[in-house]
């Protein structure tokens, strides 16, 4: 992982363990729980403490009751799975730590312990043990579900409002499945323009390759335009990410194995995804979380390959247009903590000529989307992106770009429920755009 900071090295005197072998995945964290000396300095940055006020749901806090299973001093009973499970893992308490504690691997160890204890939501639990662990069932469930969406749902007023508050979750606004997804949009094999320079496996992700079809449509293109054949490996899974975050590391490993194999002995240069979140689990995730291994080429979130490694803005020409486009961009935690990359998406969106880039402050704070935290935990999710929807409308800004699908959803979520005319859009989409001019 990329996060980085000036650290002081101070422990805490050990502490004995006496739960090791009823929580060996907690254990193993043993390392960084006892580096916490609660500063508390953690408390300034997490975005679940500031809206629920509760010490263990600080980091510290529940460093401290991770510490407090081990020792035998609490069960993990349903309040300390609370606070595990109300944590957003965003890593801005691990950024600014200066002992350097990874409280989100703590948490997720928590999670993991959880998962193998039952615990795990049983919607979860049913999808991650079936559908996810086949893509092509997930392909064909996708599928079949968004016709549903658009006969059933799509412009009928009484689902739109019924459905979410059945669910708990006020107007919420879903995302719309796509009925002919990424993967029969594209050839296995897209060819380079003019002479190929490079080739690269693309890796779509999940709401990629089931929703945001238009976002693949856009990275092909660009890629392809600037020289770059494109493989897309048809056998491909889900990253994991939804799957490990919620504790299946079980699960989370397997769809690892499936995908380490998919992308094995590929012909290509380089392995590149458009979402930040399937980079960051490429990259780090399914190998330092529960072991699968690493990928044998090199794993590249697209903004920071179209940037560094093919140097896009030395070689792309747009046409400047009269009208500007009004952006802001908002940093997704899996990008920008987990990854150190904020300068790319930056450098591509003010390469175009017809782009007014308005930095956004706090562009950094967590959106509350965090996978499938805005649907668990519906009202904390909306707490927390109310700050960051201010921000957005304070840029007065047309379009909000963010290269992270959950972002998007979380945005595009907020937008509709305070009214505003702003878009969700990702900085690839702007390159698109902007070459077909």
């Amino acid at each position: 992982m990329k996060i980085e900071n000036s650290k002081l090295k101070t422990e805490n005197p050990e502490f004995k363990i006496r739960n090791s072998d009823t929580y060996p995945i907690l254990e193993k964290q043993t390392e960084d729980i006892n580096r916490c000396f609660r500063c508390g300095l953690c408390k300034t940055v997490c975005p679940s403490f500031e809206e629920l006020k509760l010490e263990s749901s600080s980091p510290r806090g529940r460093v401290q009751l991770a510490q407090s299973v081990l020792t035998g001093t609490v069960d993990f009973n349903r309040a300390v799975e609370s606070r595990m499970l109300d944590c957003l893992n965003c890593m801005q308490c691990a950024e600014i730590c200066p002992s350097d504690v990874r409280t989100d691997r703590i948490v997720l160890a928590a999670r993991a312990e959880l998962a193998k204890r039952g615990r795990l939501n049983f919607v979860k639990k049913a999808a991650f043990k079936t559908v996810m662990r086949r893509p092509a069932v997930m392909n064909t469930a996708a599928r079949a579900a968004s016709y549903v969406q658009r006969w059933l749902y799509e412009g009928n007023t009484l689902a739109q409002e019924l459905v979410p508050q059945l669910a708990g979750m006020e107007d919420k606004h879903f995302p719309v499945l796509s009925i002919r997804q990424t993967l029969s949009r594209w050839p296995e094999i897209n060819l380079a323009e003019g002479t190929r320079k490079m080739r690269v496996a693309y890796f779509i992700g999940c709401a990629t390759n089931l929703m945001f079809t238009a976002v693949a449509d856009a990275t092909i293109r660009v890629l392809t335009r600037n020289g770059v054949e494109v493989l897309i490996p048809r056998r491909q899974a889900c990253c994991g990410i939804p799957v490990y975050s919620s504790g299946d590391y079980e699960t989370a490993k397997k769809l690892a194995t499936m995908n380490l194999e998919s992308f094995s002995g590929l012909d290509v240069d380089a392995i590149v995804t458009d979402c930040s979140s399937c980079s960051g689990a490429l990259k780090h995730d399914i190998d330092e979380l529960f072991g699968a291994g690493r990928f044998e080429k090199p794993v590249y979130d697209l903004t920071e390959f179209l940037v560094n490694t093919i140097d896009i803005i030395q070689n792309s020409k747009f046409k400047i247009q009269n009208s500007k486009m009004r952006v802001t961009y908002h940093d997704p935690c899996h990008l920008r903590r987990g990854q150190g990359i904020f300068r790319e998406p930056r450098s591509l969106l003010t390469m175009v000529p017809d782009v007014e880039f308005i930095e956004m402050v706090d562009s950094d704070r967590c959106c509350g989307g965090a996978g499938t935290f805005s649907y668990t935990h519906h009202d904390l999710s909306r707490k927390v992106g109310a700050r960051k929807i201010g921000r957005i409308r304070d840029t007065e800004a047309e379009y909000v770009a963010t290269p992270c699908p959950s972002c998007k959803m979380q945005l595009d979520d907020l937008i509709a429920h305070e009214g505003l005319s702003v878009r969700t859009i990702h900085p690839v989409e702007v390159l698109d755009a902007a070459y077909k001019k």
